[in-house]
């Protein structure tokens, strides 16, 4: 094994140096060539330095919109002192002599990346190798490094070429025209005010959706996977590191079908209601909805989110529950691991491209507390860091759930639930009113949010009345909803 790395050591590094010069070339004297290669290759694909910083300076160029050609390359680089680096201007103009057909830029532009992927892998084989022979080294540890590396290439060879500041103005005044007439921009969980609030769910983003046990955020997170899924028909990883695969596919037929869980389960059934599920459980069984319980690791879920996306572009991602998935830090405080997993999954969204939201356990001392008990920032348990991380912060609040009957308006808190955010890097933050329904662990937009303001930055306008699916039955009587073989059904 030894000898042969030091032989493939001892190789010249694949490199495609003639192709490299025909591309250039190409890129200086036809625009479509150049148009055809910006997004593939980055300047750090080509294997001669001095090729990197030609291709740097028609990029740097490019991005400005200003004319590539052999005069406003050698003017770019004479500048930024760099051109005898090169060869001189005498070598950029000889580049054009290499090109035979600029329509084949392209072709030949994937061919130098295939090269540059081959470099990187064999960068990476020999840092693994090392990191292996080293008595100290955790094999988690060297996992992890392996993950990140491979990762890092995937990123240098699919990173968007950067947009003008004339496109991201346009882009802003589109967005603002749009938001001035009441559109939500993001992806909607199907609940009005909560996403008037955020402004759905933007790719890229990392959502972490806090409570203390009980308040129901397995339920609104199933909710909502099931909104993209079934009703929209996105591709949506689920991912349980506490409840297992059955136990959240009895919620999800519960909600699906407006049947509480306890019938469903325990078989009390009328043949109204299994006709209801057999014909219902299609759009589920036919949805892209991929529930994973076989995860515990940030490594394992990382590693499943990619291996899935190969298979097939996924939208969203849940983790359930940050707290609860394990990490390999040896020796680290439980801060450290937790801030660790967090930054790995704000990190993965945004390289994907895709909202991941990951529910998080607020701590006890938010009980202790005197009034209303309403969780804030401070509460999120064991990490500064998850805070920092993430782009929105919401916290589900149910005052019944302590005994609190009343709220700040003095009016009845049955059913109310309180969707509170609490942080919103790109919006506002405030508190949209749900209604919890326990019997299929579900929640709906409250008839009239204006009955309750616990937050000056609420929205104040009415609601429009919902129409929320159910179904007729005779509830028996004494009948417990609560499974008690479940430490939190919520």
């Amino acid at each position: 094994m030894q000898d042969s790395i030091s032989m493939s050591q001892s190789k010249v590094l694949p490199n495609e140096t003639p192709l490299e010069e025909v591309v250039l070339g190409a890129c200086l004297q036809d625009l479509d060539a150049l148009h055809s290669v910006i997004p593939i290759l980055k300047p750090h694909s080509f294997y001669k330095i001095e090729h990197e910083k030609i291709f740097n300076a028609m990029s740097t160029l490019y991005a400005q919109t200003n004319p590539v050609d052999i005069m406003t390359v050698v003017d770019f680089l004479k500048k930024s002192g760099e051109l005898e680096m090169v060869g001189g201007a005498y070598f950029i103009s000889k580049l054009t002599d290499r090109v035979g057909n600029g329509s084949n830029a392209e072709f030949h532009a994937r061919i130098i990346q295939q090269s540059f992927i081959k470099r990187e892998l064999i960068r990476v084989s020999g840092d693994l190798y090392n990191m292996s022979f080293e008595d100290t080294s955790d094999a988690l540890e060297i996992l992890d490094h392996a993950n990140n590396e491979i990762l890092s290439i995937g990123t240098s060879i699919s990173g968007k070429q950067a947009k003008s500041n004339k496109q991201l103005v346009q882009e802003l005044i589109e967005k603002s025209e749009l938001a001035a007439s009441g559109v939500i921009q993001g992806l909607r969980t199907g609940l009005l005010e909560a996403d008037k609030l955020t402004g759905g769910f933007t790719n890229g983003h990392f959502i972490v959706l806090a409570a203390r046990p009980g308040m129901g955020k397995t339920a609104k997170a199933l909710q909502e996977a099931y909104e993209f899924a079934v009703t929209q028909g996105r591709r949506v990883l689920f991912f349980s590191v506490e409840m297992s695969a059955p136990q959240l596919m009895l919620r999800l037929m519960s909600y699906h079908t407006g049947i509480p869980a306890y019938k469903i389960r325990t078989g009390q059934l009328s043949t109204t209601e299994w006709g209801i599920i057999n014909e219902m459980s299609q759009e589920i069984i036919s949805s892209k909805l991929v529930i994973i319980d076989d995860c515990l690791t940030k490594t394992e879920i990382r590693n499943r989110i990619i291996s899935e996306n190969i298979k097939a572009p996924v939208e969203l991602v849940y983790v359930d529950y940050l707290q609860r998935v394990q990490n390999n830090i040896q020796g680290g405080s439980r801060e450290q691991v937790v801030a660790d997993i967090s930054t790995t999954f704000a990190n993965l969204a945004k390289y994907l491209n895709i909202p991941l939201v990951a529910l998080a356990q607020l701590g006890r001392d938010l009980e202790k507390r005197g009034g209303n008990k309403r969780p804030q920032l401070s509460d999120l348990r064991e990490s500064g860091q998850l805070e920092m991380d993430a782009h929105v912060v919401v916290f589900l609040h149910r005052p019944e759930y302590y005994g609190i009957e009343l709220s700040d308006d003095n009016l009845s808190t049955e059913g109310l639930a309180e969707y509170i955010v609490a942080k919103n890097r790109d919006g506002i933050t405030g508190t949209a009113n749900l209604k919890w329904n326990p019997e299929t662990t579900s929640f709906a937009d409250w008839d009239d949010a204006a009955s309750y303001i616990p937050n000056p930055n609420t929205f104040l306008e009415p609601m429009p009345s919902v129409t929320v699916r159910s179904t007729q039955f005779d509830i028996p009587k004494n009948m417990p909803y609560k499974d008690n073989d479940m430490e939190d059904p919520f």
